[in-house]
């Protein structure tokens, strides 16, 4: 569960119907353990869209999955969904003192995601 909390609903920032956010699903695990888990946390601001719930919960991992019978993928376009994260700090990730299975690749990288 990724959850996060507001000041208020009266935030002057963003006046979100509610200052809670739960998603659950969020997780999905870093089976390498590298990096950690890549975590959706909805958009920063939800207020005005589809986020924007009296509810604390409004979407999931499992609301973006898109499947044409064949192939299984999550659908990411920035404003809805604006992506997966494993770090509010790149730099942490990059520093030499990880461990090299630890630290974020600079050149290449692939990612296989199992949902």
């Amino acid at each position: 569960v990724y959850t996060r909390t507001r000041g208020g609903a009266g935030n002057s920032e963003c006046l979100e119907a509610n200052p809670t956010l739960e998603v659950e699903p969020a997780n999905i695990a870093d089976l390498s353990g590298g990096l950690g888990p890549a975590v959706l946390r909805g958009p920063e601001c939800r207020y005005g869209s589809e986020w924007d719930r009296a509810s604390a919960r409004a979407f999931s991992l499992n609301n973006f999955l898109a499947n044409d019978g064949f192939h299984e993928a999550l659908q990411f376009d920035g404003r809805l969904n604006p992506g997966l994260y494993v770090s509010d700090d790149v730099q942490t990730l990059l520093s030499p003192s990880r461990a090299p299975a630890a630290r974020l690749p600079t050149e290449e990288i692939s990612v296989e995601v199992w949902a």
